[in-house]
This record gives C-alpha cells, structure tokens and sequence, in this order.
C-alpha cells in the first residue's frame, strides 16, 4: 500500500514556537469564549500574579480601565485601583491589599465576603492553578444576602412592627441578669392593650394591623437609648429598662408610656381610643428566670388591669436598691 505524504509534512523550515502557534491561539480563544460564557466575574494570573486574561464581568464588578485589563496588569495594580476609588471594603487599604495578594500566593482555595461601600456584597475566590499563579473570580452575592438577612430578620423582629421580639427580648434579659447589681438593676415593663380584641372584632384587618403599628411606634419613641422595646403577642409590648436605681425609675417610665399610649389614634380618618395596663416587674437576681420575669410582669399587668385610675402595677420589689 502506498500512502501519499502531505505537502505539508515536507516542509521543515517552521520553527518549533511556529508549529506549536495554531494551538496556542486555540486554546487563547476558546479560553476567551469560556471567559465571557460566566457571569462570574473571572481574571487569570501567572506566578508572578500578572494578568493573562480576565472577562468584562471581572472589570466591570470595579470598574476597572481598560489598561488594567490587559495581558500583564499586575494584580497588586488591580488592588490598588480599588483603593484608590474606595472601592473596597473598610478603611484599611493596606490590610485589604495585603491580604488578597496573600490569599492568591497561598496555593489554597480561599472564599471571602466583602461589602462594599455601595452596599454590594462580593464573594471573592481564590483558585489556585497547578502549573503556578491563580484564578481570582467575584461574585455580586448582595441579593442572596439581602434574602438570608431578611430570614434573620423575621426570625429575631416582629414584621409588623419591626420591633425585636421575645426571643430577643430573652437574650436581653440573660444578658441584663449577668451584669454587676452593686448599684443598679433593671426592670421589665409589659405593656397590654385591655380592649384590643373588642376594637379588633369592628375593625378591618389592615386597620387593626396598622393600629398595632402605631402602639409600636409610640412605645419605641417613648424609651430611652439603651432600653430595648419588644413586641410580644398580639397587642402587648415589653420594654427592658436599664440602669434602674429605685422603684420610681421605672414608675416615671410606666406613668409616661401611660400618658402616651393612651391619646387616640387615627385609623381610617377616625380616632380610635385605647385602653392600657401595664406589669413593672423587678428582678430577684438568686432565683429569677427570663421566662419567669416576663410572667411576673404579665400577671401584674392583669393585675392593673382590675384597678380603675393608675394602670400599672409591681411586682417583687424586694431586690431593688432603693436610695433616700
């Protein structure tokens, strides 16, 4: 059998970069073609961390120029673009360089979160290459934070109101039970609106909602910084009062939350008058549980609840400091 040669396979003037070219250029592009394909943000780096190629998706998730994104830009170059237009995380530049030039030396695979100062949040990911450098890619993860902040959210603040809820309101009190008692405490007020549920049976839904709103609101605005409000079930409201000294610290709190909460709301363009109890319960910090202070003040808001005029009532008032 006689096989033909190719005119090709004659010729032996090509060098060996020559041959070797086509292939080059090959995987040249269809690294390009698998480049622009991801929507992740995407750069390539040599071991000296000099750019061999990167996607608009990379430029574009800093806002890079052009010159920057061309074969041979330097990675600390990059990095210092992004400090120089604020576009980094923080305020330590040298720390945020620093450690992205690290994290692309290391040779292991790296995941990091960043929020930018627009608000983006940006996972940035270290790949390394065997033959040496790096893969460095970004991605815009902002909507899948904003998605697990508002679980969070709805786990800890009631929705309505967006006020902590008791599971929060627990955590405080563990919290306040912890502290030093040598000169103040703290107390627990558990504010119930006694008529809720007749207003609520004449009223719309949305307008019963919206009414509990407002109770929120002016709950909220009524307390001190550093007092925590809460929202517990229906319409009833907690509020855990720091650095109290005597009993009449929390008393000025219970008559003002009293004055306040009782003037009308408008609902639907009409005044909605509501009535008001509330529990002041004082900790007794040998036996007192969280759950067991939350029911103090609940049941002395039942109790005023039964008086005509003041509507608050304590309870265990022996552990409190009181002063002249």
């Amino acid at each position: 059998m006689i096989y033909q040669r190719r005119k090709s396979d004659l010729k032996t003037d090509k060098s060996e970069a020559h041959l070797e070219w086509p292939t080059i250029a090959r995987q040249k592009e269809k690294r390009a073609v698998l480049l622009e394909k991801s929507r992740r943000g995407i750069a390539v780096f040599d071991t000296d961390l000099r750019l061999i190629d990167c996607n608009s998706s990379y430029g574009d998730a800093h806002d890079l120029p052009p010159s920057l994104m061309r074969e041979g830009a330097e990675f600390v170059q990059i990095l210092n673009h992004m400090v120089e237009t604020g576009d980094l995380p923080g305020n330590d530049a040298d720390g945020y360089v620093t450690k992205h030039l690290n994290f692309a030396k290391s040779g292991n695979i790296e995941t990091i979160f960043e929020t930018l100062p627009d608000g983006r949040v940006m996972s940035v990911g270290f790949i390394p290459v065997e033959t040496g450098g790096c893969i460095v890619t970004q991605d815009d993860v902002s909507n899948i934070f904003a998605v697990k902040d508002e679980i969070e959210h709805a786990g800890f603040y009631d929705r309505r109101t967006s006020l902590p809820n008791k599971r929060i309101l627990l955590k405080c009190i563990d919290e306040a039970y912890m502290q030093s008692w040598d000169e103040e405490s703290f107390a627990l007020l558990v504010v119930k609106a006694t008529n809720f549920e007749a207003l609520r049976n004449r009223m719309e839904e949305d307008s019963a909602h919206l009414l509990v709103k407002h109770i929120g609101d002016r709950v909220r605005d009524c307390i001190r910084q550093g007092d925590l409000p809460a929202k517990l079930e229906g319409a009833e409201f907690a509020v855990l009062q720091q650095s109290v000294c005597q009993p009449h610290d929390a008393e000025a709190l219970a008559k003002r939350l009293i004055n306040v909460l009782n003037q009308p709301y408008m609902i639907d363009g009409m005044p909605i008058l509501v009535e008001f109890a509330m529990g002041v319960a004082l900790p007794n910090h040998d036996d007192d549980s969280e759950e067991t202070l939350i029911k103090n003040a609940r049941d002395a808001a039942d109790v005023a609840a039964k008086q005509t005029g003041c509507r608050y009532a304590f309870t265990n008032l022996g552990d409190l400091a009181l002063s002249a």
